[in-house]
């Protein structure tokens, strides 16, 4: 290959545009795909991955770095080589291949997925089938691959400010308010849930991972499961299986709220203890982590976590009106 072709290439910090990539022929297609790769950052992720860097999937996305892993499957950045831009891939463990119900699930977290279109959830694009190999099928996802860290890893170390915790709890509140709106109930607020990208100045947030997520239908409640969710950030009614509802997830957004403006979390990640209902949700206020915190957002999110539904706010909207009030007493 020629040098004239090598000054083509654009460089690797480019290539997550794809805008920049177009006018490409097809003999740099390898090239382009590990540039790309090596251009999105990774988790650092330990241990064995299921599938190997450059194995390439359902003969159209070059496997990179392995982001996550979890009970259910394995996410990673992949570079597709029809639209030559990078995606996020989700699969089935392998283990749970050959189970219809996990293939069902999967089905249904993109079906609802689907549903949503807004800057601050995350864009899920269709199912895949991997067969080179009839013995060892591989099914998975492919969503918008997001450039950044998980709301946890950002909160536990340099943490957010309190003026940009409430923003990014805004958007947040904006995410969580289309996917109410398209009838999607999420059940599993958390922040390993929440990307952040952007800079310190002007962070994102996109809400991710449909997995637990319901239909709301016209009723606009969701029957309950035991223990259907993530320890430390389930609301009452989720530990105790009862019914769900948009002040299920109102509960997790409070829980990411207080974890925001602290590091922490108002409950410890364990099960129900044998208290009374009310003591054993009591959280304490987030001033007495942080003192710069405001008795009013203190009282914001002891609203968001209230054990009643009813006496939660009844959607996300009324969180942001709460907020914006907040706003308003501090500029005037």
């Amino acid at each position: 290959m020629s040098s004239q072709e090598h000054r083509r290439w654009p460089s690797a910090s480019s290539l997550c545009d794809s805008s920049s990539v177009d006018s490409l022929d097809d003999d740099v297609e390898e090239v382009l795909a590990r540039a790309c790769l090596e251009a999105c950052p990774g988790h650092g992720l330990t241990g064995v991955a299921t599938l190997s860097s450059g194995e390439i999937l359902a003969k159209r996305y070059v496997v990179g770095q392995l982001l996550a892993r979890g009970g259910m499957g394995e996410v990673y950045v992949a570079f597709d080589q029809m639209l030559r831009q990078p995606v996020a891939i989700k699969t089935v463990v392998s283990t749970l291949s050959d189970d219809p119900r996990a293939i069902r699930r999967l089905c249904r977290e993109v079906r609802l997925a689907r549903r949503v279109r807004h800057p601050n959830v995350c864009r899920v694009h269709d199912i895949g089938i991997h067969d080179s190999d009839p013995r060892d099928v591989i099914y998975f996802m492919t969503m918008d691959f997001i450039a950044g860290e998980s709301l946890r890893k950002r909160a536990h170390g340099q943490g957010f400010s309190v003026h940009h915790a409430v923003q990014v709890a805004l958007q947040l509140l904006s995410g969580l308010d289309a996917m109410h709106a398209a009838g999607v109930l999420h059940r599993d607020l958390k922040s390993d849930n929440i990307m952040i990208s952007g800079t310190d100045e002007a962070p994102k947030a996109v809400l991710i991972d449909f997995g637990l997520s319901r239909s709301l239908g016209k009723t606009g409640r969701v029957a309950g499961a035991p223990m259907s969710g993530s320890m430390g950030y389930m609301a009452p009614e989720q530990v105790e299986g009862k019914e769900l509802s948009l002040q299920t997830d109102i509960f997790g957004f409070g829980v990411v709220l207080f974890e925001l403006l602290t590091g922490v979390l108002p409950f410890e990640r364990r099960g129900p203890q044998p208290l009374g209902a009310a003591k054993r949700w009591s959280a304490a206020a987030p001033s007495a982590f942080r003192a710069e915190v405001p008795s009013a957002l203190d009282e914001v999110v002891a609203r968001c976590l209230h054990y009643s539904p009813s006496e939660r706010y009844p959607n996300a909207n009324s969180v942001v009106r709460a907020l914006d009030r907040l706003g308003s007493r501090r500029s005037a």
